[in-house]
């Protein structure tokens, strides 16, 4: 400083690199002036002042790695990530806090060293724990591969309360991901009638399912009948190739786990006996074993004596309610009818989604939950102008997505409806 007035005082601040080990630091300050003092009147201040800091040695909290069991696993399968934790020193933490950050909604999670999952955030919480220098903690986190992956991580460790950080947090954190091959299990079923008038309009229903546990993407849909049959008529946009006798139905793009679809193809009965058949594929893996449901055959249909009797049987279906929410009772009404001119002998179905709640049928016609397919007993006889309803009354399934209902009328004595 050039000058200093009398009783005047300068502030000065400055700063140091403290060792990370810690320990004792004495600071020394010294003054000195061109100016004479009075050092004999014993009114000078001294010009040396000293004193001891005491530096607090710190911790290098450190989060290595996250290491997996396996890079891929299938729905089902064991997995596990390891959490790498260690104290670089060089002073002890006395209160090392660990964080685990895991997918969320995981089933068969197991945590070594006392840490919590918590299934709706995913997060895995531990208690603090004494960490010396150069100690380490791993855990590790076990849990089952769901549907759809895939699995990731993320894992910290900080210091505590009584913990001096070294400054270091670029190693406090470390990722890690475990990947999920989907699988699926699609499954169709094809039934139709036995036997019909030949020239009776016959109607075959096909399901296709995915039993999961992944949804299936790329799902083809095709039943096999006869060759060059005529006015064939498959449900949602379906072709027919009359070359070759196959049906085919647009592809789904995925059909999630547990879902059904349902579908029919509707034509003149033919002449000859036949056995029509259905299968389905997907372009997602199918485990082991699960593919025998990918095809299925119907009963052999076989064309009834001609008759010259002519009835026109019909279906009516009507659901009570168009909109309703998952749980509520909804009834379906099923009116089977003949215009005539005759007596027409009939069987009435009534086709739903399978795997529904159902809380009463009329005429205790059964309900296959596997096919979605209730049978109603046959009608001995229908005179010309007789009507007889049928009601099923289920449980609206969830989620409430739309969900088809059809019906229809293997029958004999009938004549086509062109």
């Amino acid at each position: 400083m050039a000058t200093l007035d009398s009783k005047a005082a300068s502030v000065f601040q400055f700063g140091y690199a403290a060792s990370n080990t810690g320990g004792l630091a004495n600071i020394i300050s010294n003054i000195g002036t061109t100016t004479a003092q009075d050092a004999n009147s014993g009114t000078s201040a001294p010009d040396q002042f000293a004193f001891a800091v005491t530096n607090n040695a710190t911790s290098d909290l450190a989060t290595t790695s996250v290491t997996v069991s396996v890079a891929t696993v299938v729905p089902g399968q064991q997995a596990s990530f390891t959490l790498n934790l260690t104290n670089n020193g060089p002073a002890d933490s006395p209160s090392a806090l660990r964080y685990l950050e895991l997918t969320p909604g995981l089933s068969g999670v197991s945590v070594t060293n006392n840490g919590t999952y918590d299934p709706a955030t995913g997060i895995i919480t531990y208690p603090a724990i004494a960490l010396a220098n150069g100690a380490t903690a791993p855990s590790v986190v076990t849990f089952t591969a769901p549907a759809v992956g895939p699995v990731n991580t993320s894992g910290s460790l900080s210091g505590g309360g009584g913990s001096v950080s070294s400054g270091i947090f670029g190693n406090n954190q470390a990722t890690g991901s475990i990947a999920v091959t989907p699988v699926a299990d699609v499954a169709t079923t094809l039934s139709g009638p036995t036997t019909t008038v030949a020239g009776n309009l016959v109607t075959f229903a096909l399901t296709t399912a995915n039993n999961g546990p992944s949804a299936a993407a790329s799902v083809g849909q095709t039943v096999q009948l006869p060759k060059n049959l005529s006015g064939v008529f498959p449900s949602n946009n379906g072709a027919y190739n009359a070359s070759t006798g196959v049906v085919t139905f647009p592809a789904l793009t995925a059909l999630a786990s547990g879902t059904v679809v349902n579908n029919t193809v509707s034509f003149p009965m033919p002449a000859a006996a036949f056995t029509a058949s259905a299968s389905v594929t997907t372009s997602t893996t199918e485990a082991a074993g699960t593919t025998a449901n990918n095809a299925a055959t119907a009963a052999t249909t076989t064309p009834a004596a001609t008759t010259t009797d002519q009835a026109n049987v019909y279906n009516t279906l009507l659901p009570s309610d168009r909109d309703v929410a998952p749980g509520a009772a909804v009834t379906y009404t099923l009116v089977t009818g003949n215009n005539g001119p005759q007596t027409a002998l009939n069987v009435a179905q009534l086709l739903l989604p399978p795997s529904l709640t159902i809380t009463s049928i009329s005429n205790s016609g059964p309900y296959n939950a596997t096919t979605g397919l209730v049978t109603f007993p046959t009608l001995a006889s229908q005179a010309s102008g007789a009507s007889v309803p049928n009601m099923v009354v289920l449980t609206a399934p969830a989620p409430s997505w739309p969900w088809p209902a059809s019906a229809r009328l293997p029958r004999t004595p009938c004549r086509p409806i062109t």
